[in-house]
């Protein structure tokens, strides 16, 4: 299915993008073959094993379900689902939700929070002895190899051109607002274990978008009229998928010679979406059919679940026509339960119930983003985003604020993974905003007018100096608007004793990068007794490089007591405009500037 075709000519380097949006229920691909002098023209993956109708516009995704037998995955997507309940199989659904942080599995944003803990849903368990890294790893790989058949068939002479870019393929990977460097580390050694990009080509030929990023591009291509968007204008993307609510606000820029858009604040991301409206009806129907021999059993339970999920949950608007779940055949009949050939009657409030505890959560996330900020608009998206009756009853309660609902209309397209790609060669989002406070652990000259209350902890430091260990350095404040091309350069000095191996001591030198998600910056990084990070701080990722080509960068310097010592100064750069977090090292020598690689090590600090 071919869908949005750019304005302009491309006039880059012939290149393939594949961009993969892997949901907690359901998953997609599209793909852009980018080809000098040519507007560039997006295509989903329709076909796909097991589908009934390969060639619908309703099939441009497939279940996130894979089928294990010993550990060994033998089947994904539909056709996993054709094997659950059978001997010896084992299925994988909800995989997404073991990548998900403790800052969105944990508690409640604000006081009054609706509903369940979101750390108390249960998640399901994996198949015996198969690590979610590995579901990851074997979905990509089916999704990579029926992408390609996709393409060959699709794009004119398409076997030649796979062939011929097959190693410069660059792959876009939609998440969630909500995950950091660690997931995008996990993912990006699933890419290159499944053999899709080669291990020194991580850094170039892989990105990150978020899913409400790339959600924004697909809307702007495909919202019909965007007259509403005008410079200086303040709207909410509300991107709520199978198990994240990710709300970001932006704020147009400009519309010529083409739209840009920078986001306003801090996006917020918490754990709400469709399968917590499937898990309240799973839990309605248990309670429902207690009482019934027949009906009760777990497996009758499932394919009621399934059929809500499918249809039910997607039909249903608030209004008082009945709802059905049609599981079942036409000898299936309990007037006890309201089953009638094969369905299963629900009332608008049992239907509406299951919807609840979801809901109240995303209408107070908007509230959250929204704060004290003047918007018109709301833009909502994702597949749980498509539900009239989310729809209707944010557009109750935001009404009395004039603040209308916007859609993109287009409920047969996966949002994300075809924004993905137009985000590649259209890139509206020129500005992003610091979701934290990011910063380091800082030792400084000890100040008894600010660090008295930690007298104690104070010590003579390499140049003999008073010094304090544990205190919060800054760099980058929570909600800062950072433009793409953002570079934070901070300085460092190394110092060491005059008879301290020099070698050593210019060898690899790393240092933990923290992120602190409370609004007030605190002076101190670490508790008193120098233990444990202070509240809301947590660590990012491991900067590391290697200082060797500064030897010849050495100072010798004096004590006050005369005693010498060694010093070094260099900085670090990071680069946290982009979709991504990059570092480089820096230094001065005669004048000249010199740079040198470093490395961002997320799981160093697992």
């Amino acid at each position: 299915m071919s869908g949005f075709r750019g304005d302009l000519a491309y006039d880059g380097e012939e290149s393939i993008i594949l961009c993969f949006d892997i949901g907690a229920t359901r998953s997609a691909v599209s793909y852009v073959h980018l080809s000098p002098g040519t507007p560039p023209t997006t295509f989903m993956v329709t076909r796909w094993p097991g589908q009934v109708d390969p060639s619908g516009a309703s099939k441009a995704g497939i279940p996130s379900i894979l089928a294990y037998e010993g550990g060994e995955c033998i089947s994904c997507g539909e056709e996993a689902l054709e094997l659950e309940g059978q001997d010896n199989i084992e299925i994988a659904r909800w995989f997404k939700l073991h990548l998900h942080p403790p800052s969105m599995r944990n508690g409640a944003l604000f006081e009054g929070y609706p509903g369940e803990d979101a750390s108390m849903f249960e998640i399901p368990s994996l198949p015996t002895n198969v690590s979610v890294d590995q579901v990851y790893e074997d979905f990509i790989s089916y999704l990579f190899k029926h992408t390609q058949v996709h393409f060959e068939e699709h794009i004119a002479d398409g076997p030649a051109i796979w062939n011929r870019l097959r190693r410069k393929i660059h792959i876009v990977l939609t998440i969630p607002n909500g995950w950091d460097l660690l997931q995008q580390h996990i993912l990006r050694n699933v890419v290159v274990a499944a053999g899709i990009v080669a291990f020194e080509d991580a850094n170039t030929l892989l990105s990150f978008i978020s899913e409400s990023e790339a959600s924004i591009h697909f809307s702007l291509a495909y919202g019909g009229s965007t007259a509403w968007v005008k410079p200086g204008t303040v709207f909410a993307c509300v991107d709520v998928g199978g198990s994240t609510c990710d709300s970001t606000l932006y704020e147009c820029t400009a519309v010529e010679p083409k739209l840009e858009l920078e986001e306003a604040c801090s996006s917020v991301s918490i754990q709400a979406g469709g399968i917590y409206v499937d898990r309240a009806a799973r839990k309605m129907l248990e309670r429902k059919l207690a009482g019934s021999q027949r009906y009760g059993d777990e497996s009758t339970i499932q394919e009621m679940t399934n059929v809500f999920e499918s249809k039910t949950k997607r039909l249903f608007d608030g209004s008082d026509v009945a709802s059905t779940i049609h599981f079942g055949r036409a000898v299936d009949n309990d007037d006890q339960y309201n089953i009638h050939k094969g369905k299963l009657s629900l009332t608008k409030q049992e239907v509406a119930e299951t919807f609840e505890p979801a809901i109240q959560r995303i209408i107070l996330n908007c509230i959250e983003l929204i704060r004290d900020r003047t918007i018109d608009y709301i833009l909502l998206v994702g597949g749980f985003g498509e539900s009239k009756y989310l729809r209707s009853r944010l557009e109750s309660h935001f009404a009395s604020q004039g603040i209308q609902i916007v859609t993109a209309e287009q409920p047969s397209r996966k949002a994300a993974a075809e924004g993905a790609a137009i985000w590649y060669f259209t890139q509206h989002v020129t500005a992003r905003a610091a979701k934290y406070t990011y910063g380091a652990l800082a030792c400084r000259f000890y100040d008894p007018n600010v660090h008295s209350a930690r007298e104690a902890n104070a010590f003579i430091d390499t140049d003999g100096e008073l010094s304090i260990r544990g205190c919060f350095d800054a760099w980058v404040r929570k909600d800062t608007i950072l433009n793409k091309d953002y570079e934070y350069v901070h300085p460092y000095v190394r110092l060491w004793e005059w008879d301290a191996d020099m070698q050593e001591q210019l060898q690899t030198f790393s240092f933990p990068i923290l992120a602190f998600s409370g609004n007030e910056v605190p002076a101190w990084g670490l508790t008193e007794d120098e233990e444990d990070l202070v509240y809301g701080m947590h660590f990012l990722c491991i900067v590391q490089t290697d200082l060797r080509s500064l030897s010849s960068c050495i100072q010798f310097e004096e004590r006050p007591d005369g005693k010498v010592y060694y010093r070094v100064e260099f900085a670090i750069v990071l680069q946290m405009g982009g979709t991504h977090l990059t570092a480089k090292l820096r230094w001065y020598e005669g004048g000249q500037r010199h740079e040198g690689p470093a490395s961002i090590l997320p799981d160093a600090l697992k």
